[in-house]
């Protein structure tokens, strides 16, 4: 069933999670909100087609916090098609890529087939939030014990006891090459034998 997010009792109902709930306002263009996880406003996210590279752009609105809970979605629509406007121009949005999340969502522009890996083992976990700027290895090192330590599932019945196996090391580099190959393209690696050679802590299993 499709959101309205332009009804304030579907907005205030949105469960809080890292991926927007998106809504299309008109062919390429997308207005998405992302629902905080403390209470208050969540923040407005555009998202709009380039015919050139054919790839998504994205770029975040703000909360839109000061204005009455109708109108924000109005406001949040301009936006997200003045956006949409400066993209089909042949415009260049500037684009923060800030965190590991950011990064990792860039890289989903090109390789859509990795979502999966990217959404349940990156953006799930605290990895996410790290600032590039502050990328050490033992970010990297935590990130990839936590996956080993969660087992997978063999059975998926709702009754009875659940089956699980320990994680395959196979499994384990996909989401290891896949974020790899995300940073590679943003961070400068660090001096190796420092804490600061983020790289050297991305190497397969």
């Amino acid at each position: 069933m499709a959101i309205d997010l332009s009804r304030v009792k579907e907005q205030d109902a949105l469960r809080a999670q890292r991926e927007p709930f998106w809504q299309r306002i008109q062919p390429g263009c997308f207005l998405g909100c992302r629902p905080s996880a403390r209470k208050g406003a969540g923040t407005w996210i555009a998202r709009a087609y380039d015919e050139g590279p054919r790839r998504y752009h994205l770029k975040a609105l703000g909360d839109f916090g000061t204005l009455p809970g109708r109108e924000r979605f109005a406001d949040a629509t301009k936006a997200a098609e003045a956006f949409a406007m400066l993209v089909e121009s042949g415009g260049r949005p500037a684009e923060r890529v800030d965190t590991v999340e950011d990064a990792c969502r860039r890289h989903l522009e090109t390789h859509p087939d990795v979502t999966g890996r990217v959404t349940c083992g990156i953006f799930s976990d605290p990895i996410a939030s790290v600032k590039l700027t502050k990328l050490r290895r033992s970010h990297l090192q935590a990130w990839l014990q936590r996956p080993q330590q969660k087992p997978a599932l063999v059975t998926r019945r709702k009754k009875g006891p659940q089956v699980t196996r320990p994680r395959a090391p196979s499994s384990i580099n996909r989401e290891l090459a896949t974020l790899r190959a995300a940073l590679n393209k943003v961070p400068a690696p660090g001096t190796p034998g420092t804490d600061a050679a983020w790289q050297e802590a991305l190497r397969a299993i």
